[in-house]
């Protein structure tokens, strides 16, 4: 018997090594779980959960000595961010190995967290499988992908992951 499996369609540019640049990422908790923040009055609360994962974004960044974190948001149950990887003549590390390691450190925080009893159990994954990124190509699509991480909070019931 074979097994059909789903043709998934590429959402990276052809013929960009993902290395040097600045990119718009956003990462949704498996199944969309809320776990990360909670929004009242349009100002985001950060869970213990969420304490964890910015934390991780933040080590993850210290560890890429060629990247750098702009601004982010953590959100109920996504993460936005804007990330630039610095000349890729110092690195040969690519957005997808950032957020390989991002993704890998944080589960290993809050499986410790689990464990030590600080959280309760999760539904077997913590992220999606994938994640979502735009190429920043220019200052004008910089400002506006800044500015939607900045107001995200204040559109929230609004948000299509809400």
């Amino acid at each position: 018997m074979e097994i059909k499996l789903p043709n998934r369609k590429s959402i990276r540019l052809k013929h960009f090594n993902y290395q040097a640049g600045v990119y718009f990422i956003t990462i949704c908790t498996y199944k969309m779980k809320r776990t990360l923040s909670e929004i009242k009055e349009n100002a985001v609360s950060l869970t213990e959960f969420g304490h964890i994962i910015e934390n991780s974004l933040l080590m993850t960044q210290q560890s890429f000595k060629s990247s750098e974190i702009h601004h982010y948001a953590i959100m109920p149950n996504h993460l936005h961010f804007i990330l630039q990887i610095h000349d890729e003549s110092l690195s040969q590390s690519t957005l997808s190995d950032f957020i390989c390691s991002f993704k890998s450190n944080s589960t290993i925080q809050i499986i410790k967290a689990v464990k030590s009893g600080k959280l309760e159990p999760f539904d077997k994954r913590i992220w999606h499988r994938n994640y979502y990124e735009h190429v920043i190509r220019n200052e004008k699509e910089y400002l506006l992908k800044r500015d939607y991480i900045v107001r995200n909070p204040y559109r929230w019931e609004e948000d299509e992951f809400y």
